[in-house]
């Protein structure tokens, strides 16, 4: 980043950060994540730096590095606190959210793999796109979508068969 670059970024973060720190406090309802968010805004944007000059509203710019940024923000929380699963007991699927290590016990079949199991929650629970997960976990993306598709179909006929 040049110094005429630096300058314009300090001049942004100057006008902008109220707006972007009330509209991320909106959404996070945390004043201290939204002040988090914020600065990882105008990070990202830094990386960006030579994309500012193609920028006709600044304004708009930032706030579509800001919902990437909250998106993110919010997987991650999602991410440590909770995962959703089934608690078939009296014939119905019950909705709940659970610490992730209580519950991947409680609803993976016994003869599933675990790792497919695992790389089924990475995409279905904690939104993590199947590309992501090949990355994470060393595979091609094909292979990765189609143990994930097996994955489902499997966990669809297992809660299907405990329903009977």
């Amino acid at each position: 980043m040049n110094t005429i670059q630096r300058k314009l970024f300090e001049l942004l973060y100057m006008e902008y950060y109220e707006n972007l720190n009330r509209y991320a406090y909106s959404i996070l309802h945390d004043w201290q994540l939204a002040e988090d968010a914020v600065q990882k805004t105008f990070e990202v944007a830094c990386r960006k730096a030579d994309d500012i000059n193609k920028v006709e509203r600044p304004l708009g710019w930032l706030m579509e590095i800001m919902k990437n940024v909250l998106r993110n923000m919010m997987r991650e929380r999602l991410r440590r606190e909770r995962i959703i699963c089934m608690m078939p007991e009296d014939g119905e699927k019950l909705l709940y959210a659970a610490p992730m290590e209580e519950s991947l016990q409680h609803i993976r079949p016994r003869d599933m793999n675990r790792r497919d199991f695992e790389i089924f929650v990475q995409v279905a629970v904690n939104g993590y796109t199947s590309r992501e997960v090949a990355r994470m976990y060393d595979m091609g993306v094909w292979a990765c979508r189609k143990r994930i598709e097996r994955t489902k179909k499997r966990l669809k006929n297992f809660f299907e068969e405990m329903e009977k």
